[in-house]
């Protein structure tokens, strides 16, 4: 077999070296990131540089790239220079342009960036990312790199952490630019007629607009939270480049100017039910619990180390975003809350992390703010019933 040109290798110090800027000479070897043997640094005036094995080779250099991408990836989550921009699909239907997005809030506080990192859920299923940050062992965010072989379909629907696949070969030119691979999604057909015929407005319901959903590979947070702590994920208004963010917003006023010009006749109002305080307050218990085991789930927590303790959801002080926090003071499994609650420097008492800033939140200032008290036997009851969800 012809032996292949490669741009990248692996240096001795187990570093990504370039073709163009790698040293040649005794003490500077180099193997190859698909195979592993010794290759050859060839450079001169009439051949690009490249590397090739030192004799003839059955190795195709198929996995070169993917595998070049994963250790620049790394050593740029490493070093931390400048901030990072992860670029999402533009929404619209058809469109091949990205929103920059600032991806350094979304990757939060870590301690390491690892390739090759396999998790475990608590239901026991093992996933494996490309790439992915750790802070003090757990698992923050895991990143799939793309360059021959896309995510499988069976990976993505776990409940995974925030993660996102990104694409091989802008991450090398760039690796603080972070390209997300596309999704397709289902087409609206409603939404599609009326692109092209706005004079069907009489048939078209405003929700429409909504029912769109974010084209990027993943499930990064970039979550808007209601005054209830209702989060709503990758949302269709939010990843919407400039242009068809005015086509947009033509669109919804035309909508919006016949809905004024033919109000829908009203229903007969009727008559209000006196307010009932304690079906108020089960109701804001139930939402609360659902928003619980969502925010639990999604970290991989088992049920089982829930019951026996008290837990609060609120806001917390330092970052104003909605979490939940343990109230309790001895928590028999607090090693399972992966970075939420940590000892005190005298190992005497836990304390509360926010799972945003990272900072530590005080008791005494969530029971003094408004928030909602949880038995833990209710958490773990809505996570059960959330697992169980397909």
């Amino acid at each position: 077999m012809t032996d292949v040109r490669m741009e990248y290798a692996l240096a001795a110090d187990g570093t990504l070296a370039r073709a163009g800027t790698a040293r040649k000479g005794q003490g500077h070897t180099y193997c190859c990131l698909d195979c592993g043997e010794r290759l050859k640094l060839r450079r001169g005036d009439v051949r690009a540089a490249h590397f090739s094995h030192l004799s003839e080779s059955g190795c195709s250099g198929e996995g070169v790239i993917h595998r070049a991408a994963k250790l620049e990836l790394v050593r740029a989550l490493t070093e931390r220079e400048r901030p990072f921009t992860l670029e999402v699909p533009c929404s619209w239907p058809g469109c091949p342009c990205t929103v920059p997005q600032p991806f350094d809030r979304m990757l939060g506080a870590y301690t390491q960036a690892v390739a090759e990192y396999t998790w475990t859920t608590w239901q026991g299923e093992t996933v494996r990312f490309d790439v992915a940050t750790l802070l003090h062992g757990n698992l923050q965010v895991g990143l799939e790199v793309y360059h021959a072989h896309r995510v499988p379909p069976e990976k993505t629907r776990l409940a995974l952490p925030c993660w996102a696949e990104v694409h091989a070969l802008p991450l090398l030119a760039d690796p603080y630019r972070l390209v997300m691979v596309k999704d397709d999604v289902p087409v609206n057909p409603q939404f599609e007629a009326f692109r092209f015929d706005p004079q069907l407005a009489p048939l078209i319901d405003e929700r429409t607009f909504e029912r769109y959903h974010a084209q990027g590979s993943g499930r990064w947070v970039e979550e808007d939270r209601g005054d209830y702590g209702d989060v709503h994920l990758d949302e269709f208004s939010y990843y919407v480049c400039f242009e068809h963010t005015l086509e947009r917003e033509r669109l919804h006023r035309i909508l919006w100017d016949h809905m004024l010009a033919h109000p829908r006749p009203a229903p007969e109002p009727a008559p209000a039910p006196p307010p009932d305080p304690l079906e108020d307050s089960l109701r804001r218990q139930r939402r609360t619990a659902e928003f619980a085991a969502d925010f639990y789930h999604a970290r991989g927590l088992h049920p089982d180390a829930f019951p026996g303790l008290i837990l609060r959801a609120g806001r917390c002080p330092h970052c104003r975003d909605v979490g939940v926090f343990v109230m309790s003071t001895f928590v028999p499994h607090h090693l399972r809350f992966q970075g939420l609650l940590s000892l005190t420097h005298d190992r005497k008492g836990l304390i509360n992390h926010c799972a945003s800033c990272r900072q530590v939140v005080s008791r005494k200032d969530l029971a003094q703010r408004d928030g909602v008290t949880l038995p833990g036997e209710v958490v773990a009851a809505a996570l059960q019933v959330r697992a169980a969800q397909p």
